[in-house]
């Protein structure tokens, strides 16, 4: 029996329920897989939390709170799909790929398919990822208010060294580092 129900007016789980929110708790024991009746798969890591924004006909838009998702997405010419992770934001165009999301970086590798990357920190502000390309990103490291000072006889000490200027863009595409 097909379940798939394209053309829906939203991207419903395979028992029916609209898809609204998926939460895998750091406890469990491997990933959770969801089914989509679009066809596309969701494999969910333990610690992830993943909610969908806007899930309408024409546009599934999905926020990675944390953790990790690797999205397996049918190709459809009637609903786009975008997911934010923070410092980056996942436009989809038929692909197997994995979005990961920490608190102090946002990763998206391609392994099938293609993606478009968007945000102020990926270089140019859009990439277009594809089979084996990575791109990685962090926040700019915030300047520190006030360093307190030393005396000419002190060595100054890991808490007295001034704050490393702000980072360019981290982003690794291909396997190769563009920038740190």
């Amino acid at each position: 029996m097909n379940q798939q129900r394209r053309g829906s007016d939203h991207v419903r789980l395979l028992d029916g329920e609209t898809f609204t929110q998926v939460e895998v708790h750091e406890e469990a024991a491997s990933p959770r897989q969801i089914q989509l009746d679009d066809g596309s798969r969701l494999d969910i890591a333990p610690g992830s939390l993943l909610t969908a924004t806007n899930n309408s006909r024409q546009m599934l838009d999905l926020t990675l709170e944390r953790g990790r998702v690797t999205f397996s997405v049918q190709p459809s010419s009637d609903r786009t799909w975008r997911i934010d992770a923070g410092h980056l934001t996942i436009e989809v165009i038929g692909t197997v790929f994995t979005v990961t999301r920490s608190s102090d970086s946002a990763r998206v590798s391609v392994a099938r398919g293609r993606v478009r990357v968007t945000g102020e920190r990926v270089e140019g502000g859009e990439q277009m990822l594809s089979m084996g390309d990575t791109i990685e990103v962090r926040p700019p490291i915030p300047q520190s208010v006030a360093t307190p000072s030393t005396s000419a006889r002190e060595e100054p000490t890991d808490d007295t060294r001034p704050e490393p200027e702000p980072d360019e863009p981290a982003v690794v595409a291909g396997g190769f580092d563009l920038g740190a």
